[in-house]
């Protein structure tokens, strides 16, 4: 009898033990965050879910705006949340963008998983811009292009969280006043995220003409930087190519600090891609392969991708790659793929697991399918993709591609951007030459690798 009673004492003070460190407050936490500081747990959140956890208490708001936990946010969601969570409570981290380059406007971003689902369609807060391009959670766009507008304000957007920033404006000095400076024209801008510093960049190339010397050509270089929210500008002379053009039906790729765009030589019509190294600001041109004829850029991971087609409904995909010893650039054959009908051999775009997206046609509906370089393997991707666009693509696709994919992550970046703070870059005064007549200016004697931040 005694043992019974000892033996019930003995289970009920372990009883009061247990229930004792269940409601320690200590150990509870230890329970469901184990040893993680806020930041560990804090970073494996879905980004709504993350806003909402800045309601919760001040030291997370604090720590969530920081651009420490910004950036710890971003890499570990791009690189470790899954596309299989898809409801409207914890959406995925990673997105397809869907853009269009006849519908300024059409702008969506669709769940980057088997079922495409759409997520939100996106305005701009400004209309109509002009979009130079989509990196880590942001993109890059403009005022309507203008060839004489020196002034056209370039904004950063992050439409996830609906943060926009305007970036510094960029100001030639007093120009003369003369009818050869409508000459110097800004062509093209390009946007991308550098893992490697860290940094957000943005550079603008302007093109200096001179009408007496065709073959005069002076590029000016301005790259913008997120961190010190300042430009820099650099005049470079290219000695070993004849006038060039930019070829406007063609995005810009910016990967690892290296800005391209596609060029046409007038006097041999050929394609070239011009490089411009943001890093020690160096100006390279690359021949294209001599294969195919339909040439188009994309980024392909942290290098730059050329797609070629030909006529027997093939593609060619080509790594732009540097000589080590040379530092010239060329291109690296990766594969040569050859479609079936009823896929085209358009490339589209990219996922963010870096499979090719093109486009197939069965029964005049139209598709979607990706491709994987590595394992060569070809499924399907979207059914169909009617609705998608408010424009037909039965003749849209002859010539161009009813829109284009892209990788996106949504991330905190801007988060903590105060966009009052905008100082002014004073650019290099464009001076008159010596030798010209006729008051020609050009910047050629006077600033043919002058530095200015």
């Amino acid at each position: 009898m005694s043992a019974t009673l000892l033996n019930r004492s003995s289970n009920s003070l372990e009883l009061e033990n247990n229930q004792h460190q269940l409601t320690s407050p200590a150990i509870n936490d230890s329970f469901l965050f184990g040893d993680l500081p806020d930041d560990e747990f804090l970073k494996r959140l879905p980004l709504k879910s993350l806003l909402r956890c800045m309601c919760v208490q001040k030291s997370w708001y604090r720590l969530i705006k920081t651009p420490n936990f910004i950036n710890l946010h971003t890499v570990y969601q791009y690189h470790h949340q899954n596309n299989n969570n898809n409801n409207d409570d914890d959406p995925p981290s990673k997105y397809l963008l869907f853009s269009s380059p006849h519908e300024r406007k059409l702008l969506y971003l669709r769940y980057d998983d088997e079922q495409c689902a759409e997520f939100r369609r996106l305005k701009y807060p400004h209309i109509p811009p002009d979009v130079h391009g989509h990196s880590n959670g942001l993109i890059c766009f403009s005022n309507l292009f203008s060839w004489r507008n020196f002034y056209s304000d370039i904004f950063l957007w992050n439409p996830l969280i609906k943060k926009t920033k305007t970036l510094p404006p960029l100001r030639l000095l007093k120009l003369p006043s003369h009818s050869y400076v409508d000459l110097v024209l800004w062509r093209d801008t390009a946007f991308a995220y550098l893992p490697s510093i860290n940094d957000y960049q943005v550079v603008k190339i302007m093109f200096q003409y001179d009408p007496f010397d065709p073959y005069q050509l002076t590029y000016l270089f301005c790259v913008y930087s997120l961190s010190t929210d300042s430009w820099k500008a650099k005049f470079c002379d290219p000695c070993d190519t004849n006038v060039v053009r930019m070829n406007d039906e063609k995005e810009s790729v910016f990967v690892d600090g290296i800005a391209c765009w596609m060029i046409a030589c007038d006097d041999t019509n050929l394609n070239k891609v011009l490089c411009f190294h943001t890093i020690n600001f160096t100006l390279h041109f690359v021949d294209l392969p001599q294969v195919g004829e339909y040439h188009r850029l994309h980024q392909f991971g942290q290098s730059v991708a050329l797609f070629t087609e030909d006529k027997l409904n093939n593609f060619h995909m080509s790594i732009l790659k540097q000589d080590s010893i040379t530092n010239d650039f060329f291109w690296e054959n990766k594969v040569t793929v050859e479609l079936q009908q009823p896929i085209f051999s358009r490339v589209i775009g990219l996922r963010n697991n870096g499979e090719l997206v093109l486009v197939k046609k069965s029964q005049k509906v139209y598709g979607l399918v990706s491709y994987d370089p590595e394992s060569k393997n070809l499924k399907d991707f979207v059914q169909s993709w009617k609705g998608w666009s408010t424009r037909g693509y039965d003749d849209l696709f002859d010539e161009h591609p009813p829109f284009l994919v892209h990788p996106f992550v949504g991330s905190l970046v801007l988060m903590n951007t105060d966009s009052n703070n905008q100082p002014v870059c004073r650019l290099p005064k464009l001076q008159r030459n010596k030798h010209c007549e006729n008051r020609r200016f050009t910047t050629t004697a006077v600033c043919r690798s002058r530095m200015v931040s």
